[in-house]
């Protein structure tokens, strides 16, 4: 009895030294051995982490710059290699730098050409120009006191810039260098030996909404313009639309003015249509038989944030099938460009079918329409147009290249191909008829102090002069306008250090057929 009472108190004893043998846990080395197991097991893993980390954020900084340069790229191939330069070159007081796509911004730009020394900046926020550029001429403006004028041909047919700090919506800060290489299209030859990139043709297909200001003829507005005449002027009773507009005169100006302030200039294009009707066919037609006049925005900068690149007026010739007057001139084209911004203004002549308000395109309608165009000089920077000295001269060429160059295709037979119309025998005579240098009379308006508007213009006799103020829209040389760029992305802070290598996060490049 005792005994069994004994092993009863035993065995449960046993039993409890079991169970805490079995929670007493690991001890500290055994811990410190499991930790380092651990670690060189998942040390490998870890790093793979890592890396994976680092290079998906790297990627995503590639991503970005890539994404960056592609869309400055995109708005740099709009412009010509000229347009480009003197971008680089120009400071508009309260003004990005022009030629970048909008939403995009730097705090500084210029030249880098020897591709690591910024020879020549402009501070965009303190509007302040060190150096001298290599590139351009640059002259004073009245309103930012530094806009280049003149491109001035590289040795070596290349052109280094850069910028500092670009950002936009969705970038962080880059320093960017942009290489322009117009070597491989380079024409230089006995006859043309300083030719670069020197554009003097329109491109059309570049035409955009968010750079240009464009005017385009509709049917909508022939109706407009007929339904008011008829409503509100006398003579215009028991006339159809088409006669109506057949028995007008148009003047259509385009306006180009400064709505801003000397620091924040704001470039506003504005189009102005009048039709002038005379019921009996009276000619010339005076202001009295003004019967309609509207006004069109057609590019405000704040809506955009940079300066106009271009004006193009798509238009309807108006073939009057009653009326031959004078010498046959029909439409009348102004341009009063009143800032100091370069503007290019391109008048491309349209075919027209035949409706209830327009004439239809014909060979005879062709080989009798003529127009005006009155360019403007707000400035009054020449004197007398006609003047033959070398003096004139060399002023109406700066005139185009500071202030307006306006082109059409004017001159050809919309009817035939450019290649048909400038088509010359081995003398250098046309071949044919279609292309006719004098279709186009060009005046030169000046400031008029008595009225406090402009002169209607002095004629200018010199064909070629006349040539030099409204080119054409085509040039077989054209084809051989091209040239190249490399734009290349750099961590912020890369330009003062000289670009260097290890800096790059990105290369694009592209070129760009003028």
């Amino acid at each position: 009895m005792v005994l069994r009472q004994m092993r009863e108190k035993v065995i449960p004893m046993k039993s409890r030294a079991k169970s805490n043998n079995r929670n007493k846990g690991f001890s500290l080395v055994e811990v410190i051995i499991a930790v380092i197991i651990l670690g060189i097991a998942f040390s490998p893993l870890l790093s793979n982490l890592i890396q994976s980390a680092r290079i998906n954020g790297k990627s995503r900084r590639t991503m970005d710059a890539t994404n960056m340069a592609q869309n400055l790229m995109e708005g740099l191939n709009a412009y010509s290699a000229d347009e480009i330069i003197k971008g680089f070159d120009t400071l508009k007081a309260g003004q990005n730098l022009a030629i970048l796509p909008s939403g995009m911004a730097c705090s500084e730009y210029g030249e880098a050409s020897d591709g690591t020394t910024l020879n020549y900046n402009v501070q965009v926020g303190s509007n302040s120009v060190n150096g001298t550029p290599k590139y351009c001429v640059v002259s004073a403006n009245s309103v930012s006191g530094n806009t280049a004028t003149k491109v001035l041909k590289s040795d070596d047919n290349k052109y280094i810039f850069y910028m500092k700090n670009v950002d936009g919506a969705t970038y962080t800060d880059y320093d960017i260098r942009l290489t322009m290489d117009t070597n491989p299209y380079h024409k230089a030859n006995a006859g043309d030996p300083d030719k670069y990139n020197d554009i003097e043709v329109a491109n059309i297909a570049s035409t955009n909404k968010f750079f240009d200001a464009i005017w385009q003829d509709k049917v909508n507005d022939y109706e407009e313009v007929a339904a008011q005449i008829y409503s509100a002027t006398s003579g215009a009773s028991g006339k159809t639309k088409k006669q109506i507009i057949e028995n007008t005169k148009r003047k259509l100006e385009i306006v180009i003015d400064d709505t801003g302030t000397s620091t924040a200039p704001n470039y506003v294009v504005t189009g102005i249509d009048k039709y002038y009707f005379n019921a009996y066919n009276a000619y010339p037609y005076s202001e009295s038989d003004l019967a309609y006049n509207k006004s069109t925005i057609l590019y405000n900068m704040t809506n955009t944030g940079q300066s106009p690149r271009n004006v193009y007026v798509y238009y309807w010739p108006n073939y009057k099938t009653d009326l031959e007057y004078n010498d046959g001139r029909r439409d009348d084209f102004i341009v009063t460009n009143k800032t100091d911004l370069p503007v290019k203004v391109y008048f491309v002549r349209m075919s027209v079918d035949d409706t209830a308000v327009t004439t239809a395109t014909s060979e005879s309608n062709e080989a009798g329409y003529f127009i005006n165009i009155r360019v403007t000089d707000h400035n009054n920077s020449i004197s007398s147009i006609n003047n033959a000295d070398t003096a004139t001269q060399q002023k109406v060429e700066e005139f185009v290249e500071t202030n307006t160059s306006v082109f059409t295709n004017m001159r050809e037979n919309i009817m035939h191909t450019h290649k048909e119309n400038v088509e010359k025998n081995a003398s250098g005579a046309y071949i044919n008829t279609y292309y006719k240098e004098n279709r186009v009379k060009v005046f030169f308006r000046t400031p008029d102090g008595s009225t406090g508007g402009y002169t209607d213009g002095m004629q200018v006799t010199d064909l070629a002069r006349c040539k030099k103020l409204v080119g054409d829209l085509a040039d077989e040389k054209d084809k051989e306008r091209i040239y190249t760029l490399k734009l290349e992305v750099y961590e912020k802070g890369s330009a003062n250090a000289g670009f260097p290598e290890e800096n790059r996060v990105a290369t694009f490049t592209g070129g760009a057929l003028q």
